[in-house]
């Protein structure tokens, strides 16, 4: 009944020792699953590869809009290339995707997207932003010519009659300050353009008629103004900070990783911002184990060094995978393992390019497409039924609603020419032409 003293480091061992006592007998999974849990976990399972004709009717808008709520909270804070995050990313994840869904989430919430460097961006909430976005205050001169209020939003017009740079030079500055996570616009738009034709790039305005007065009146509706939307400095916040607010931060973007794969470990945190990496949020993480909040423990084999997972990780761990499912991503997709190196991993796997693509039935790589469709590498055997299932990947490129293809020509398959491959009629069956390159599939308009 008197006072009790116990050395902290002790104690540190008697908590988990009471904690691995009350758990659940857990035999860790081999690290071959490692990439069919990130896909469930994410939400690319229920993505099927097959569904040409979908088997439910489609969501209702509002279920639609909830369901790519859902997909972008899960990857706040997450660094991608900023053309695949609507022509791969969310296509992944959500069966109807539209960017008109992205542009109404931007007009109805406090979602704000950022440049993380070398065309990348993420996504946050405005109130989160200084979690993820830690912007270096821009020298004054770079800026004030463009923004003379620091807090104002500006039309690139309006920025245009303010200095002396021509669409070009004005549009090469606005992206170069985007990217450095300075500016930023109210919406997506010209992100989803200069994707097709080059950030940076000029869209002149036709200042007459050229050629047939029909052509002129068709290019006036389909050149709109060159970078839409308001511009707006990305303001270091002024807000003072001490210790336990940043040990609080750090606390919450651990929190958002173990939303977004589940289970962590030093190399899966390599492709993070910064401030979301490993070395960041290890001491936090060691933190929330002590306070029960976080579980310690061996959930992978081939995993070098300490893992993490949350109270309902651990629970989703405990039930069986998926082992039949077929999914497809982007290799450098946020539930991708391209690029990150584990003993035991898939070697199969691609370089995390987002000119490459996988296909997997469970935890098996089935196919990967490499410079865009050119490159096949297939890992099933010609006489697998499957196999068509898992070309569907050509039609979901060549039919998605951001940045479609309308021609995909396959020049080597397995490392031979795709003309005189083991798997020529396979993809003949399914729609590809002989060409003089290599097998030709084109969009179907019918």
């Amino acid at each position: 009944e008197g006072v009790e003293i116990c050395d902290a480091e002790n104690l540190e061992r008697l908590l988990r020792m009471l904690r691995s006592r009350g758990r659940r007998e857990f035999q860790p999974l081999p690290i071959r699953m490692l990439q069919l849990f990130l896909a469930r976990h994410q939400g690319l399972i229920p993505s099927s590869l097959a569904e040409e004709t979908p088997l439910r009717e489609k969501a209702g808008r509002s279920e639609q809009m909830e369901e790519l709520q859902d997909c972008i909270e899960m990857l706040f804070g997450y660094p991608a290339k900023a053309g695949i995050w609507e022509s791969d990313i969310f296509p992944a994840r959500m069966k109807n995707y539209s960017a008109v869904q992205l542009d109404l989430l931007f007009q109805q919430s406090d979602l704000l997207w950022f440049g993380t460097g070398n065309e990348r961006l993420s996504f946050c909430l405005g109130q989160d932003r200084m979690l993820y976005h830690e912007p270096e205050t821009p020298p004054e001169l770079e800026v004030k010519d463009i923004f003379p209020d620091p807090y104002g939003k500006y039309g690139f017009g309006d920025i245009q009659r303010t200095t002396d740079l021509d669409h070009t030079g004005l549009s090469e500055r606005l992206w170069s300050l985007v990217w450095q996570g300075i500016v930023s616009n109210d919406r997506f738009e010209p992100v989803r353009r200069g994707s097709v034709s080059g950030h940076g790039a000029s869209h002149e305005q036709p200042s007459g008629v050229s050629g047939r007065r029909m052509r002129y009146r068709i290019n006036r509706w389909r050149m709109p103004h060159p970078l839409s939307g308001n511009w707006f400095l990305l303001n270091p916040d002024s807000v003072t900070t001490d210790l336990l607010d940043e040990e609080e931060m750090a606390r919450e973007r651990v929190r958002q990783l173990l939303t977004r794969y589940g289970v962590l470990f030093r190399e899966l945190l390599q492709h993070e911002l910064p401030q979301m990496r490993w070395g960041a949020v290890f001491r936090s993480l060691r933190l929330m184990e002590l306070s029960g909040e976080v579980l310690a423990g061996y959930f992978f084999e081939g995993v070098p060094g300490l893992q993490f997972a949350s109270h309902r990780t651990f629970q989703e761990l405990l039930n069986p995978l998926p082992s039949d499912a077929v999914y497809w991503m982007n290799a450098a997709d946020p539930a991708s393992l391209c690029g990150v190196r584990l003993d035991g991993g898939n070697r199969d796997l691609p370089r995390r390019l987002s000119s490459n693509y996988l296909v997997f039935r469970g935890a098996h790589l089935m196919l990967t497409l490499g410079r865009s469709g050119r490159d096949v590498q297939i890992f099933a055997a010609p006489q697998d039924e499957e196999l068509p299932l898992y070309l569907s990947i050509f039609h979901i490129l060549m039919n998605r609603h951001v940045n479609s293809i309308s021609q995909i020509m396959v020049e080597k398959i397995n490392e031979k020419p795709a003309l005189q491959s083991e798997y020529t009629d396979l993809f003949l069956e399914f729609g590809f032409a002989k060409g003089y390159r290599g097998l030709t599939l084109r969009r179907d308009y019918r």
